[in-house]
């Protein structure tokens, strides 16, 4: 049985930390001892049943007080009052080009990387951990040979498929995922969808996969007031349909026909508020995070109906937008599962989703929602001119973290007991 985790998450992404704190939650809750390595420290609440490490990217022998002590978490600070308003007039500076710290070259560079690909599996053994639990296949500065090396001193090794592939793939991220998908004993999916899409691409994983559902949020703040002020600071009249596109903007989250959905005749009454950074667009720009939404609210003639709010939120004021608005709008092209759904059902929000990425295997429990047929603009603008209201009911108690934990504790030590550690 396992008893102790490290979970090991090296990149800054914000949605895989908060991931990885609510799974570290769960699994704490449900009597097992774990501990997240990261490489950063993103704003999170403060952990009751697990500790986190932001150790990755250097060696442990130069980070030992980090090591004995851990991260210590505050609370996230409190929206500030008229933060809404604030991010509609103005946009951030444009970042300045930094030049990269130049890391060892030649041999000091190479014995680096040896060192760290050996001392980490090695420190992990020696702390007692029973697994490690990866996130993300690019390992970095560790190799693609980790999971090979954590078995082989005894560790269990587990890899949750956040994504089967990049959803701008390549042959190279095929290349890189290729080893984590043959190294890891238990590969984690969050949908049947996902399962078979894993399966078709790597046929030699059906026997390791292990479907658990991504669980719904407990971090997020619930401010009283927060509806009818946010939605004063936006200008959004209370007779006002307020959908929500957030999070990272990328072409196969389906921004184009969402703003062109507008021009319909049924979203007379629609406002889109978009807030995020976009990315892989021709047109994106370091003076606008949103550059490409705001161009076609011009072409589209729809900017009354548009609200930008080009940064990303902190935890306190996601969560503010989510209660002041009535719609989560994800015509998603791709993917293979979505955490703004699940923080859509935490906030009991009405959801306007496509089928991709099993997001009907989760909306078939939640009574909120249109799964559309096509995702093209017009199809989102009958969807738009349907949707609502939000209902306020919480997610489904199979969502709740520490009943995810349970059962995927449950499916692994029955993948994991028959098989010899070292296999």
């Amino acid at each position: 049985m396992l008893k102790k985790i490290a979970i090991l998450h090296p990149a800054s992404d914000f949605g895989i930390n908060q991931y990885c704190h609510e799974l570290a939650e769960g699994l704490g809750q449900c009597g097992v001892e774990v501990d997240i390595y990261s490489s950063g420290a993103p704003q999170l609440p403060p952990a009751s049943a697990h500790r986190r490490f932001c150790v990755l990217g250097s060696m442990l022998v130069k980070q030992r007080k980090r090591l004995q002590r851990g991260l210590e978490m505050t609370p996230p600070p409190a929206a500030a009052r008229g933060w809404a308003a604030e991010a509609l007039r103005t946009l951030p500076a444009a970042r300045p080009q930094t030049r990269p710290e130049a890391a060892p070259g030649g041999w000091k560079r190479a014995a680096r990387l040896f060192w760290m690909r050996h001392e980490l599996p090695l420190f992990l053994k020696w702390r007692g951990y029973d697994a490690i639990w990866t996130q993300w296949p690019d390992m970095s500065p560790y190799g693609s040979g980790l999971w090979q090396e954590a078995r082989r001193l005894g560790l269990r090794t587990i890899h949750t498929v956040h994504n089967v592939l990049p959803h701008e793939e390549s042959q190279d991220d095929i290349n890189l995922c290729e080893p984590v998908y043959r190294g890891a004993e238990a590969l984690i999916v969050h949908s049947a969808h996902a399962r078979g899409e894993l399966t078709r691409l790597f046929p030699y994983t059906a026997p390791r996969i292990l479907q658990q559902w991504h669980g719904s949020y407990s971090m997020y703040p619930m401010p009283e007031g927060a509806r009818e002020r946010v939605r004063a600071e936006l200008e959004i009249g209370p007779a006002q349909k307020m959908v929500l596109f957030c999070g990272g903007i990328r072409p196969y989250k389906n921004i184009d026909d969402s703003v062109a959905a507008l021009r319909h005749a049924g979203c007379g009454n629609v406002v889109l508020v978009v807030a995020g950074q976009e990315a892989h667009f021709p047109d994106c720009s370091p003076q606008d995070p949103l550059a490409h939404t705001r161009a076609l609210a011009r072409r589209f003639q729809v900017e009354d109906k548009v609200r930008l709010i080009p940064r990303s939120l902190s935890l306190s004021e996601m969560a503010e937008l989510f209660l002041a608005g009535d719609v989560a709008l994800l015509p998603y092209l791709k993917g293979y599962g979505s955490g703004m759904l699940l923080l859509a059902m935490t906030f009991g929000r009405f959801i306007v989703s496509s089928r991709t990425g099993g997001a009907g295997e989760y909306l078939e429990r939640y009574p909120g929602h249109i799964l559309l047929e096509d995702t093209n603009e017009a199809s989102i603008a009958a969807a738009l001119a349907e949707a609502g209201p939000a209902s306020g009911m919480p997610a489904p108690e199979e969502f709740h973290w520490n009943t995810v934990a349970g059962g995927v504790l449950r499916d692994l030590h029955g993948l994991l007991e028959d098989r010899p550690r070292s296999s």
